[in-house]
C-alpha cells in the first residue's frame, strides 16, 4: 500500500466498492445481448439494433465514469509530518473520539477504523485507514466496504480525512512548543 499509494481490498470487498460499476454494467451486457438475438433472427422487433447501441454505449460510459471515481477513492493522501509516533496514536485517539470511530486493526504503522453509519446518517459507515512511516501520515478513508455498496457519504469522509489532518497539524504545533 506504501509503495503504491493506493488502498489494497479483499476481492469480497473490492466487489463491493464497485458495486455500482457491476450494477450499472447490466446495460451494455443486455445491450449486447439483445443485439446478438436480433442478428440471429431471435429478437422480437419492438427495438432497433441502434436503440440497443445506444442504451449499451450510455450504460459503458455510466460504468467507466462510476469506475475512475470509485478508483480514485482508494488513493491515500500524504501529508509530511515530523511527528513521533506516540504524538500521531494521541491524535488518532483524539480524532477517534471525536467522530466515533472504532478501531478495527492496528500494528506500529498501520491503524484501521471504522465508523458505523445509518439511514439517518447519510451514509453506511466508514473505513479509515491510516498509515505512518519515515515522516509520512497516509490517510484515506473510503464507504465501509463491509456495508452496503454506497458511492457517497455525504461529506463524512473528507471530515474523517480533514478532522485527523487538523488534529496532527495541533499535535506538531504543540510539539514546537
Amino acid at each position: 500500500m506504501q509503495t503504491d499509494q493506493r488502498l489494497k481490498l479483499k476481492f469480497w470487498d473490492c466487489l463491493n466498492h464497485f458495486g455500482i460499476v457491476i450494477a450499472f454494467s447490466v446495460l451494455p451486457i443486455m445491450s449486447i445481448w439483445f443485439i446478438i438475438q436480433e442478428f440471429l433472427g431471435n429478437g422480437n422487433g419492438i427495438r432497433t439494433i441502434s436503440d440497443f447501441l445506444k442504451i449499451g454505449i450510455i450504460g459503458l460510459i455510466i460504468c467507466i465514469i462510476f469506475f475512475i471515481i470509485q478508483y480514485r477513492r482508494l488513493r491515500f493522501k500524504t501529508f509530511e509530518i515530523n511527528l513521533s509516533k506516540e504524538i500521531i496514536y494521541d491524535a488518532l485517539t483524539k480524532t477517534a473520539k471525536e467522530l466515533n470511530w472504532n478501531f478495527v486493526y492496528g500494528t506500529d504503522n498501520i491503524a484501521v477504523a471504522k465508523r458505523k453509519g445509518g439511514f439517518t446518517t447519510g451514509s453506511w459507515g466508514e473505513q479509515i485507514t491510516v498509515i505512518f512511516d519515515n515522516n509520512q501520515v497516509l490517510i484515506n478513508s473510503i464507504c465501509d466496504p463491509d456495508r452496503r455498496s454506497s458511492i457517497a457519504s455525504f461529506g463524512r469522509n473528507k471530515q474523517n480525512v480533514l478532522t485527523l489532518v487538523e488534529n496532527l497539524k495541533k499535535a506538531s504545533t504543540q510539539q514546537r512548543l
